[in-house]
C-alpha cells in the first residue's frame, strides 16, 4: 500500500472513531475525480532589493510595500486512496506597482510575475462537510519577473535627477524560486481562501541590481471544475 494510502486510511479511521464516540464532525472527501481551479487574488506585497545605495534609500526602491493582483489557475490530479490528497501544476500572473497598482507614478518597481509551479492539496476532512469542503494546499516552482523602475516615491525633490536616471538604469529581469501554502474553502463550484508566498529572485545580467526577496498574502476567490 501506497504511502498516501496509509494516510488515508488513518485519518478515515480515525474519523469513524471521533464520529462514533459523538466528539467530531464525521470526515469528509474530496471528490476523488480531477479538478481545475480558475482564480484572481488581490493582498499585499512587501519588497526588499538589494544593490540600492544613496541617494535612491528610501525612495522604494530597496524596500517597498503595496498591493499585488493576480490570476492563476491549478489543474489537480488525484492521489492515493478516498479522494483526500491531489497534486499537478499551478500557474499564476501577478503585479504590484506601490499602493495603487501602477495608477500612481509613485512606485520604485512594477513588479510582474509569472509562476509555475508544482502543487500539492489536500482535504481536511474532519474539518469539512458536504456542503462546505476545507482544502490546505502547498506549491513550490520557478518564478520569472520583469521590474520596471519609476521614479520612486519622491520623497526628496532634490533627488529628481537621480530618481530619473535609476528609472532608466534599474530595469531588470529575474528567475529564482518560490513557496506558498493556501487555505481554502469550497462552498459547490464556488471558493474562498487566503494565500501566502514567499520567494527570491536573482536579477538576470550585469545591472546594480543583485536579488530581490518578496513576502505576499492575498485573498483568493475562484471556482473549481472538474473536466
Amino acid at each position: 500500500m501506497a504511502v498516501w494510502d496509509r494516510v488515508a486510511v488513518v485519518c478515515a479511521g480515525l474519523s469513524v472513531f471521533s464520529a462514533g464516540m459523538g466528539i467530531a464532525q464525521p470526515c469528509s472527501a474530496d471528490a476523488a475525480g480531477r479538478a481545475l481551479e480558475v482564480a484572481v487574488d488581490l493582498g499585499v506585497q512587501d519588497r526588499g532589493t538589494t544593490g540600492i545605495g544613496e541617494p535612491l534609500l528610501g525612495e522604494g526602491y530597496d524596500t517597498a510595500g503595496g498591493l499585488v493582483a493576480g490570476a492563476g489557475a491549478r489543474m489537480l490530479l488525484p492521489v492515493g486512496y478516498g479522494g483526500f490528497f491531489h497534486h499537478g501544476v499551478s500557474t499564476r500572473i501577478s503585479h504590484s506597482a506601490g499602493w495603487g497598482l501602477g495608477l500612481s507614478d509613485r512606485y520604485g518597481f512594477a513588479w510582474s510575475a509569472v509562476d509555475l509551479a508544482y502543487a500539492f492539496r489536500t482535504n481536511l476532512p474532519c474539518m469539512s462537510t458536504p456542503e462546505r469542503q476545507l482544502f490546505l494546499t502547498g506549491v513550490l516552482g520557478v518564478s520569472g519577473v520583469v521590474a520596471n523602475a519609476g521614479t520612486g516615491l519622491q520623497k526628496d525633490p532634490q533627488t529628481e535627477r537621480e530618481r530619473r536616471i535609476a528609472s532608466e538604469r534599474l530595469d531588470h529581469l529575474a528567475l529564482g524560486p518560490v513557496l506558498g501554502v493556501g487555505l481554502d474553502m469550497h462552498m459547490g463550484a464556488a471558493f474562498v481562501g487566503l494565500a501566502f508566498d514567499l520567494r527570491q529572485a536573482y536579477a538576470l545580467g550585469h545591472g546594480p541590481i543583485s536579488r530581490s526577496y518578496v513576502s505576499s498574502a492575498a485573498l483568493r476567490f475562484g471556482f473549481q471544475l472538474e473536466p
